[in-house]
Parts: structure tokens; sequence; C-alpha cells
């Protein structure tokens, strides 16, 4: 008698490993719509990095020096921030670099964004690295010269990596969401005018776009279509 219950529920959970598979497959069309509108209202229409309010109000972690809005080209976007130990190790060998990008949907975003570039420079600067955080040149600017302002920030910032006791041949590129698919690009051999000096390794975070065709011929958001158009040339 006190077995039934038990071969009552086993009899149930087999039915119900059954029926729900086939209930969710017939629900998925209508369901993924509502799926994607909420990740639309997570993201906020974007990928993005940060509000407006988190720019520019972020002092450097405690043991670190920064040194502001560098030049690399002549437009006002074309800056980057190095950010450098301010006890660096006696005897030691030049410092490593991470050269990091942000991201916001190829259209926002800024090299201040506090929650995306404090973690970093308190973590990798803290370990002996030299910290370089990249603005760009944003739309209405086309994605591929993006890349290009990417790839001549890098090349600039190897050039100069000595002044603030970094290895120009340690380089690590480094990019957050639009921003890793700018990294991406410049990895992958975009055609750019700048040619940086070959570097240790790429890092990929949360990567907006790796297969733009594919992206652009499923359901996606409008920011695609501002940064890719709609040719698919």
């Amino acid at each position: 008698m006190t077995r039934l219950p038990c071969l009552r529920a086993i009899a149930t959970s087999i039915a119900l490993a059954v029926v729900l598979p086939t209930l969710a497959q017939t629900t998925e069309p209508a369901s993924a719509p509502r799926r994607f509108e909420r990740l639309r209202a997570l993201m906020g229409g974007d990928l993005d990095d940060g509000t407006a309010d988190d720019r520019g109000s972020h002092a450097a972690p405690a043991g670190t020096r920064l040194v502001p809005d560098i030049s690399y080209g002549p437009d006002p976007a074309q800056r980057f921030d190095v950010y450098v130990s301010t006890r660096p190790a006696a005897g030691t060998a030049p410092a490593p670099v991470i050269f990091f990008v942000h991201g916001g949907g190829w259209s926002r975003g800024d090299k201040t964004n506090g929650r995306v570039i404090e973690p970093k420079v308190a973590h990798w600067v803290a370990q002996g690295y030299v910290v370089i955080s990249a603005n760009y040149r944003m739309l209405p600017t086309p994605v591929a010269q993006q890349a290009e302002d990417v790839a001549t920030g890098i090349a600039f910032a190897q050039s100069q990596a000595s002044l603030w006791g970094g290895d120009p041949k340690r380089f690590i590129l480094m990019g957050h969401s639009a921003g890793a698919h700018l990294v991406a690009l410049v990895g992958a051999g975009a055609r750019t005018a700048a040619k940086p000096q070959p570097w240790r390794g790429s890092v990929l975070l949360d990567s907006a776009a790796l297969d733009v065709p594919t992206i652009m011929n499923n359901r996606h958001l409008g920011l695609y279509d501002r940064a890719f158009g709609t040719d698919p040339q």
C-alpha cells in the first residue's frame, strides 16, 4: 500500500517529462517575441556601459596615478586615459599594458564609465600593469572608422608606452560590448591605415557582435541597424 503513491509520483514525473518539452515547442513562437522585448527593456534598447551620470565622477583607486586625456588624433573623441601605479617595483622590467575599449552600442559610452573601468584598474594596476582606457569616434562615424580609431590608439600607445613604464611588446587588447567588437575587428586583421605592433592577446567581454550577417538576418535590436545599415555589402 505504501508503494502506490511513489509509483504514481514516478508516473506523473514521466508524463511531465514527455509533455512539457512538447508544450515548450508549441509555445516557442509566441514566447520568443516576449523574451526579446524583455531583453530590450533590460538593456534599455541599447548595449550600454553606463549612463550619462556614470561618467567622469570617479577617482582613480588608491595607489594609482591617472594621466588623463592623451590625444592620439585630431578629433576630441580620439583620447585615452592612462592608469599607472604610484608604487612601481624597483628594478623590474617594463610593465605589461592593458589597452581597454569601452562599449555602448557604437553610439555612446565613455572611457571614464566607472562601473566598467574602475574594477579593471583596481585589479590590474595592483598586479603591476599599466591600464589604458580609450575613447573613439562613435556613430554616425562608421564602424569601420571606429575600428581605425582603435588601431590608431593602440599604435600610438605602443609608441609612447615607455613614458608610463609600459612595454610596447607586452600589450593586451581588451574590449567590452561594442568595444569588444572593435577589438575583434582589429585582431582579425581589419584593413586599417594604422598598423599596431603585434600584441600578446585579445580579451572580448560580452561582445556585441561576432557574426554580423547572422545577427542582421535574424530578429535584432535597432542599434544594429544604426551601426551596420541595411545593405548586406
